[in-house]
């Protein structure tokens, strides 16, 4: 969407309810990804820990007057406002799986979003079992802020928002989505035996690009290989072995090693991933999820070598909150 009726979008409803509440808005930059398809992490931080410096798994892919949302962490909604992405883009959200750090502002975004002057007009969520009965019980959750709500211009959430369950092979891709600005497809991904739907999407944009989401997997296996062979942009989740030490140390002691296992066995070891980038013809590579939170800098200190032995020379990007990547970042595929 080009920065002038973003502008638009935001006076007006500036206008509609006396300005303070967008007042944000005003200072939102333009984008030099406007002139294609981007990414922006709305939240990079692992984790339902609530921290003040980092927010929670979001990711936006905008290609021209439309938001593909992934994932919808605690703060989605102010996010999504702080990044400049206007409601009325937003048509479709896909989940990755349903641990609480990737799905708890959905239910702000699914009242809020509806509810807001320049509301969504429809908006289609996508996800594995169980996404229906997570949807219904969110819809029983607003009944009443609901049915209070109710005017011919104000229908009933129900009718703004549809559920679309969809059943991943054990290998393989299936095809989640197909509209006139992307393909999109999904695979399952090791998140650990206690999620056995999670997935990872590749987005095929038919302008030209391709980008695919990891989600939260243990160390790219064969399916997730396949999903992103080739793709000019893989946004992966990284672990730093190092920093687990640190993690552990803040929980009780009765709880470190369930803790511990867990990390070790359901996420990814950055510096396993240039390997599997090259294996896979990535383009480059941008880092998310951070387990845990550390600066850019010493995720580059993590990834540079592993690199250098991998012979990947396609790049990385550790994303910040709010930080913006094109999706077409290194056009030429990197041997």
């Amino acid at each position: 969407m080009n920065a002038t009726r973003r502008e638009a979008l935001a006076t007006g409803a500036k206008v509609a309810i006396g300005g303070a509440a967008l007042a944000v808005l005003a200072d939102a930059p333009v984008r030099a990804q406007d002139s294609g398809p981007y990414v922006v992490a709305l939240g990079t931080q692992a984790g339902p820990a609530l921290v003040s410096t980092k927010k929670q798994p979001a990711l936006a892919l905008v290609i021209d007057d439309r938001v593909y949302l992934i994932d919808a962490g605690y703060d989605v909604v102010s996010q999504l406002r702080r990044a400049y992405l206007p409601f009325p883009e937003l048509r479709h959200l896909f989940f990755t799986h349903y641990h609480s750090d990737h799905i708890a502002g959905y239910p702000a975004l699914m009242a809020l979003g509806q509810q807001h002057p320049q509301p969504y007009d429809h908006l289609d969520v996508w996800g594995t079992t169980p996404l229906a009965k997570m949807q219904a019980d969110v819809l029983d959750f607003f009944a009443v802020d609901d049915a209070s709500r109710q005017t011919a211009s104000s229908p009933p959430m129900a009718s703004k928002v549809t559920a679309h369950e969809f059943e991943l092979s054990e290998t393989g891709t299936v095809t989640v989505l197909e509209d006139d600005l992307v393909t999109v497809t999904a695979t399952r991904v090791n998140h650990g035996e206690d999620v056995p739907h999670a997935c990872g999407y590749r987005f095929d944009i038919k302008k030209g690009g391709s980008v695919v989401f990891s989600g939260d997997t243990f160390e790219p296996d064969e399916n997730l290989i396949a999903l992103m062979q080739g793709t000019d942009l893989l946004i992966h989740e990284a672990m730093s072995i190092k920093g687990v030490a640190g993690i552990i140390g803040q929980v009780p002691p009765a709880q470190r090693a369930g803790l511990k296992h867990h990390l070790l066995t359901t996420h990814t070891d950055v510096r396993k991933l240039p390997a599997i980038a090259k294996r896979a013809e990535v383009g480059h590579v941008a880092l998310t999820h951070y387990t845990p939170v550390m600066s850019r800098k010493a995720w580059l200190r993590e990834w540079a070598p592993a690199a250098k032995k991998a012979g990947y020379t396609g790049g990385c990007t550790p994303l910040d909150d709010l930080g913006t990547i094109n999706v077409r970042h290194n056009k030429k595929k990197a041997s």
